[in-house]
């Protein structure tokens, strides 16, 4: 078989060459030629993290914040912390200005070192200065209460003397029968209410009178402060006896429709009420004055 290749190759000498070449050329092509480059890129895929850049716009926020306030306002001292410092609980973050309160402060102090000094004195007992200083002031007082209890007689007569002025003098031509159990109007009046008060307290009047008249017979600068106390106030609630009379007198008067014998005019019939109340409030406003000043 080899016999009748070698003669078939030698008969056919350029055919042989020419198969020989191809057979090379077709081998180096298939097994020996690089390889073409992929468009694809093969990746072999394993577990791990899935990172995604994005690019945003907003606003960063802390996870844990507060909000600062002060129990009192003021102006900002200082700021003893920056953004983004660490800081610690009790640690100074912002003061205010206290120079307000440092001033109140010394004031306090101020005030404490004057009351103990003054318990320090109270301690060491008082002074002779002081106690003959006291002394004076007491004498004086006693003094002044002395005087106003001496004056009150007279002060009593006086306020007296203007009620039953009032009553007796002033009214007198108001009433006929002024001083009965049963006193009459001299005038007619469309005020029916005020005429019946006004004959009601003229009836009271004449007693509270008498009742205050014997209250005074015994009162003088003799008397003790407690008497006189009592003649005050005894007189303070007989002169609003009369003073309510006056008041019904002149509301009758204001409503007259006739005058009395012998009064001309309206106008004068009131005025004699309207003396008599003023009278009766300088006796209240004396009477007053007396307490005050005891």
């Amino acid at each position: 078989m080899l016999s009748t290749l070698r003669t078939f190759v030698l008969a056919h000498r350029f055919v042989s060459i020419l198969v020989v070449g191809a057979a090379i050329v077709g081998g180096w092509y298939i097994f020996l030629r690089p390889a073409p480059v992929s468009p694809y890129q093969t990746l072999t895929v394993e577990p791990g993290p899935l990172t995604q850049e994005v690019s945003v716009t907003g606003k960063v926020q802390a996870v844990d914040s507060v909000d600062l306030a002060f129990s009192v306002g003021g102006r900002i001292a200082s700021v003893p912390a920056d953004v983004g410092d660490t800081v610690a609980r009790g640690d100074v973050l912002v003061a205010l200005e206290n120079g307000d309160a440092a001033a109140a402060v010394s004031q306090s102090e101020a005030n404490f070192a004057a009351a103990e000094a003054t318990l320090a004195g109270l301690k060491a007992g008082t002074r002779p200065e002081d106690i003959a200083i006291a002394e004076a002031n007491l004498s004086g007082a006693q003094q002044d209460l002395a005087n106003a209890y001496h004056d009150v007689p007279d002060t009593l007569e006086s306020a007296y003397s203007y009620a039953n002025d009032a009553v007796r003098v002033q009214l007198t031509t108001y009433f006929s029968n002024a001083d009965s159990d049963s006193p009459t109007l001299a005038f007619t009046t469309n005020n029916t209410q005020a005429k019946n008060d006004a004959l009601t307290r003229r009836v009271a009047a004449r007693g509270e009178l008498a009742t205050w008249e014997t209250e005074l017979a015994p009162i003088s600068t003799a008397s003790s402060e407690s008497e006189l106390d009592t003649a005050l106030t005894n007189a303070l609630a007989h002169l609003g006896l009369v003073k309510n009379l006056l008041d019904a007198a002149l509301k009758a008067a204001d409503g007259a429709t006739s005058l009395p014998t012998g009064v001309s005019s309206q106008s004068t019939l009131e005025g004699y009420a309207a003396t008599g109340i003023t009278n009766v409030n300088a006796a209240v406003a004396s009477v007053n004055s007396a307490v005050q000043a005891i």
